[in-house]
């Protein structure tokens, strides 16, 4: 087995004891992870499976923005009791679905792999083959397994623990010819179930599996499709096939790293698992928590970075379809996003909590984060990336403005003026200081300085290509402070706090890369200098998205030795050996001093992102081919076929030996902006003919072309 099979698969030799480490499968909507000590589990969820009751709290009238700003001056017990303590209840939360269960089949001889390519799962067992795979467009798990064993159904302990639990009554299980299933009952407003149907073989047995539930296809509909499938099951697999085969046809990264080539496309195999339909990923997607426990953090949508994290790399790896599934989403809720903005804040617009669950409930927890309303404005980005990217002037008319337009409506009826500059009645920045009194900032932050200035610049920018009166986003936008910076020019948290102590946050320079608020070309050395700040002060206490982010950010530089360490790091002390992220330093290694372990993805999507900025960086709309690439990697072999840049142009490039080349192929006629990193002198041929250019190191040069632009290295 050659090294770019290994990168795209992941094998284990014996026993696989914990859920996170098993295998996984998924089509963005249903999921399951294979493993076993002794029995062979096969842990089954579904993304929109939810415990959406209210706590007490939340019910309260005086659970409202205004009321958490005054208790956070007046009384703060009592703010931390409503918007603190709704989080501590067990609900909301994400359930995990149950489990498939074929008890006493693994031994030290079993195998367990999985092959990401093709989507498809392998199990040695001690009687025989398991093997199947989760259908990538149809809600049905196949197992083939050996003639004759039988199984049994397993629920998450929590689902009917009295403490620490939710109390559910015990699950019912039926039996119906060839069809076995169980039936748990809530207390939401829907009921869900297992549902599996049997088929004998000649060689060996087929076990077709869904999960249902009662609010969106009644028990009958689970067993019609099983039927159904079963009988058309090679057409099926054809389309499951291809599906997979087009998906990791494009955008391909290779740097010669087996360990980042590996976590690279199992990130993009992640993400496509977790993003293609109604919902998209949340903490643990399609793959929550098996252990008896509730899931960390419920499973939530955390949209203080890790969301938005997770929705950053599609643009680049031209993930549009599997992308899109966000922006949809927060399109089709903005009629509650509507309704918070009215109860919450008592605004016009739209609200989006930092921290809800996936109907738009605010969880609260940490409240001057989750409730922080300058999230709104960074999840939003999302419409604006889609935009930028696809090139869809449609979408910005139609989606893009409307959408950033609501979002101000609410967020303006929230500034108050002082000093006369506009902002906030309270000031935070995720997550510095926990939640304690001194996380309520001295002044106006860093970032909500960061997201405000993104709001009215995107939204001025937006006005001009509309053809619309900007007078009104131009008046807020000059309203605004201009960002806080310390004696030495470096940017900090807030008006008298520094970035002083290593945080797993770089929230108050979200200006830079994030929102592009402040871009390289023109201010190079105060994004260096910030940077400088973070490298300095330490990774003590950074997470694994922290490398992740950092990496980007050296990137963002041209620092390619910087970029590459920070994904080295990554891989070796954050990633599990299936490839999931554990959030800190699993593997103990020394890269942070946080001990807390728990899976999550947002990291693991937002280390393609990492890969791919190392490929070209499209900062401010102009092109950089192979800003970051580090020495040992130039002297070998890299390339990258079918990144995506603006305007859905794509754009390969390869540097073997030292020797760089690259072309560009349309979407469209274009002018596109490059910066030099090429050489002084140069041929590049544009639409098939040679043209020589005379160029500085570093300056930025313009080539219009109607169908491509190549540079073969001469």
């Amino acid at each position: 087995m050659d090294c770019k099979s290994l990168i795209y698969q992941h094998t284990v030799n014996g026993p696989i004891k914990e859920w996170h480490q098993g295998l996984m499968v998924g089509n963005g909507f249903f999921g399951a992870l294979i493993y076993g000590e002794k029995d062979i589990v096969f842990s089954l969820d579904r993304i929109d499976l939810w415990d959406n009751r209210l706590t007490p709290e939340m019910k309260s009238k005086q659970f409202t923005y205004h009321d958490m700003v005054r208790l956070m001056k007046a009384d703060w017990d009592e703010y931390l009791r409503l918007f603190d303590g709704c989080y501590n209840h067990p609900y909301p939360t994400k359930l995990n679905a149950g489990s498939i269960v074929f008890d006493n089949q693994i031994s030290k001889r079993s195998r367990f792999c999985v092959d990401i390519k093709r989507a498809e799962y392998k199990v040695k067992s001690l009687t025989g083959l398991f093997d199947g795979y989760l259908d990538a467009n149809k809600d049905v798990l196949i197992i083939n397994y050996p003639k004759g064993l039988t199984f049994t159904f397993k629920m998450p302990e929590y689902l009917s623990r009295k403490t620490n639990g939710l109390s559910y009554p015990i699950f019912k299980e039926y039996t119906d010819k060839n069809f076995r299933y169980i039936m748990q009952e809530t207390p939401c407003n829907y009921n869900y179930g297992i549902v599996s149907y049997n088929v004998k073989g000649q060689l060996f047995d087929t076990l077709f599996v869904t999960v249902f539930k009662s609010d969106e296809c009644s028990l009958e509909d689970a067993k019609s499709l099983l039927v159904s499938y079963s009988k058309e099951k090679e057409i099926y697999k054809k389309e499951h096939s291809r599906y997979w085969r087009r998906y990791f046809n494009h955008a391909l990264v290779f740097t010669g790293d087996e360990k980042i080539d590996r976590t690279y496309n199992f990130g993009r195999y992640f993400f496509a698992c977790n993003s293609r339909r109604k919902y998209p990923m949340s903490l643990e997607g399609v793959w929550t928590r098996n252990d008896g426990n509730l899931p960390p953090w419920k499973g939530d949508y955390h949209m203080d970075i890790n969301l938005q994290m997770s929705y950053e790399s599609y643009m680049k790896t031209g993930d549009f379809k599997e992308g899109k599934v966000l922006v949809d989403y927060l399109w089709n809720n903005r009629t509650k996003f509507k309704k918070l903005a009215k109860k919450f804040c008592n605004a016009d617009g739209y609200f989006i909590p930092g921290v809800m669950s996936q109907n738009c409930t605010p969880l609260g927890g940490w409240p001057m984060y989750a409730l922080n309303p300058c999230n709104s404005i960074w999840i939003s980005s999302s419409f604006d990336n889609y935009y930028r990217y696809t090139g869809n002037k449609s979408f910005l008319k139609n989606r893009a403005f409307p959408f950033f337009s609501n979002i101000e409506k609410c967020i303006s009826s929230l500034l108050v003026e002082k000093d006369g500059h506009l902002q906030f009645e309270f000031s935070a920045s995720p997550e510095i200081n926990d939640c304690n009194k001194n996380s309520i900032l001295d002044s106006q932050s860093n970032f909500e300085l960061s997201t405000l200035h993104y709001l009215y610049r995107t939204l001025v920018e937006y006005s001009k290509i509309l053809g619309l009166d900007s007078n009104y986003y131009l008046g807020r936008q000059s309203s605004l402070r201009d960002y806080l910076k310390n004696i030495n020019g470096e940017t900090m948290i807030s008006k008298k706090l520094e970035y002083s102590i290593s945080h797993r946050h770089f929230s108050h320079i979200l200006s830079h890369k994030n929102f592009e608020n402040v871009l390289p070309y023109d201010q190079y050395n105060q994004i260096f200098k910030d940077y400088n700040r973070l490298i300095n002060i330490g990774t003590s206490e950074w997470a694994g998205f922290s490398f992740t982010e950092a990496s980007s950010l050296a990137s963002y530089l041209c620092l390619g030795e910087d970029a590459y360490k920070f994904t080295h790091a990554f891989v070796d002390g954050f990633i599990n050996d299936n490839c999931f992220h554990m959030n800190m330093d699993y593997n103990h290694k020394g890269y942070s001093e946080l001990q807390s372990y728990a899976f999550t993805l947002e990291a693991n999507v937002g280390f393609v992102r990492s890969i791919t900025d190392m490929m070209i960086r499209t900062s401010g709309q102009i092109l950089t081919i192979f800003p970051a690439i580090a020495k040992k990697l130039s002297e070998n072999h890299v390339y990258f076929k079918k990144l995506t840049i603006f305007n859905n142009h794509k754009v390969s490039g390869e540097i073997k030996h030292n020797k760089l080349s690259f072309s560009i192929k349309m979407n469209k006629p274009d002018t596109i902006k490059i910066f030099n990193n090429i050489g002084e002198k140069f041929t590049l041929i544009i639409d098939g003919t040679e043209k020589e250019f005379v160029q500085k190191k570093n300056d930025i040069f313009e080539v219009s072309a109607l169908k491509s632009i190549e540079y073969l290295g001469k």
